[in-house]
Order: C-alpha cells, then sequence, then structure tokens
C-alpha cells in the first residue's frame, strides 16, 4: 500500500469523524495594545479561524487611530509548510496545514513517544496524513501510517479493507 493510498484513507476517516480544519487567517500588520486589562497582540504569523480573526480586529479598530486603522484587515493565508500543525490562537480550532521536513520530523517525534494503540481517533488520522502527505518517501512515515491504518475501527468494513 502506498503512501498516497494511505493518506486518502485517514483523510476519509478524518472528515468521517468530524475533522475539518479550517482555513488559516491572520490579521495584517503587527499591533499591541493594552485595554481594560487585556493585551491585544498579534503580528503576521500569529493565525487565526475566520471569526476569531473578524473578532479580534473589530475589538481593535476602535482602539486604533484612525490613520493606521485601514494598515490592518483579515487575510486569508496559503498553506504554508510548517514545523507543526495549526490552530487558532484564539478558540484552539485546528486550521489547515502542510508539515516541511522539521514538521515531519517533531510529528514522528510524538507518535514514536505516543504510537496509535486502541482505536485510532480522527484526529491522529488527520495529522498522520499532512505528515504521509509531505514526506511519502520517509520510510518512519510510511510505517506509522501503516500502523495507522491498522488502528482504524473494524466495525466500517469497507474503510478498514479499503
Amino acid at each position: 500500500m502506498d503512501a498516497r493510498h494511505i493518506e486518502t484513507r485517514l483523510d476519509r476517516f478524518a472528515k468521517e469523524g468530524g475533522i475539518v480544519p479550517l482555513r488559516p487567517f491572520y490579521i495584517w500588520g503587527e499591533f499591541r495594545i493594552e485595554w481594560n486589562g487585556e493585551s491585544l497582540y498579534s503580528d503576521e504569523a500569529h493565525e487565526y479561524c475566520e471569526t476569531c480573526a473578524d473578532a479580534l480586529l473589530a475589538k481593535l479598530l476602535p482602539l486604533l487611530p484612525e490613520d493606521q486603522r485601514e494598515d490592518h484587515r483579515v487575510s486569508a493565508t496559503e498553506l504554508h509548510h510548517e514545523d507543526t500543525s495549526k490552530n487558532c490562537m484564539i478558540c484552539g480550532a485546528l486550521l489547515d496545514y502542510a508539515l516541511n521536513e522539521c514538521g515531519v520530523a517533531s510529528e514522528l517525534d510524538h507518535y514514536r513517544a505516543y504510537p496509535p494503540a486502541g482505536k485510532l481517533h480522527p484526529g491522529d488520522a488527520f495529522h498522520i496524513a499532512r505528515m504521509l502527505e509531505a514526506a511519502p518517501a520517509n520510510r518512519a512515515v510510511l510505517r506509522l501510517g501503516k500502523a495507522a491504518i491498522q488502528h482504524l475501527p473494524q466495525h466500517d468494513g469497507a474503510l478498514a479493507t479499503a
């Protein structure tokens, strides 16, 4: 079984299990404002779900001088190859991502410490699929993908044997 086939099966299982990553957004322009005991801070490396980015910007804009307001807006990001999985900096929602070589190594370290056991969680299926997408020729990633397939719930015969 090749990496692409395993990735597709794991992605399908993740989606059927409710794992639907959100598109990442960021706010143009760096800011740091202290307001009512709350620190409002962001730079263009911070990523959010669209709802949280919009809410943060709505809170921020009235606090900025009028001539600086147009410097800040919410924008969707392109998928960049990341060192790790991504979550919204405010609500923690899973954001879509792709891994780079360091990210694959980091995720491999995680799954070496916490290998799939029992029924595979849909979130793990999604993360392992991202590793296969990034490093389909990596033998350790392929072994992990094959092990993950073995931990798919057996009650779904079509998924477990497809």
